[in-house]
């Protein structure tokens, strides 16, 4: 008879509870999510809003204001979803050692874009300085001109 190898069998079983508790968890964030959400469009009916408008052209009337607000709660907890599925599924799928490569390809799907913004962003700030600082001058340059010139325009300076 063949020998069973039960450390194998207590690692996997823990694995998968691991990966139910994972499970169980996403659920709670889903539930989280969609009550968040119900509660966020009951408080955009409750408010009181004043029709946008350029003096007497309205722009949105409030209806489509409450309409708008709601497609972007809409949106955000459709995102939230999406985001919490998406990485729940990377942290199961990275348990199992058969996985992990496709766990690894879904995070490098999100995380390596994300990564690459992050150091162009960093690697740009040396010359968002710069900008300011060239901006500040400038600012200074033409208040200076300014002032100059209204002391010529009243007469103070010749």
């Amino acid at each position: 008879m063949e020998e069973v190898d039960f450390q194998f069998i207590i690692e996997y079983a823990e694995t998968i509870m691991m990966a139910l508790g994972i499970l169980l968890l996403l659920w709670i964030e889903i539930w989280g999510i969609n009550k968040g959400s119900k509660y966020l469009k009951k408080r955009i009916l409750k408010l009181n809003f004043k029709e946008a408008g350029i003096r007497s052209f309205p722009l949105l009337d409030v209806g489509k204001i409450r309409l708008a607000l709601k497609g972007i709660v809409d949106f955000l907890r459709l995102t939230a979803l999406f985001l919490a599925i998406y990485f729940s599924l990377v942290v199961v799928l990275n348990l199992f050692p058969a996985a992990e490569g496709i766990a690894k390809k879904l995070g490098d799907f999100i995380f390596v874009p994300l990564r690459d913004t992050f150091y162009a962003s960093v690697g740009y700030l040396p010359k968002l300085f710069m900008v300011v600082i060239i901006v500040a001058i400038f600012r200074y340059i033409v208040r200076t001109v300014k002032s100059v010139i209204r002391e010529v325009d009243s007469g103070r300076v010749s």
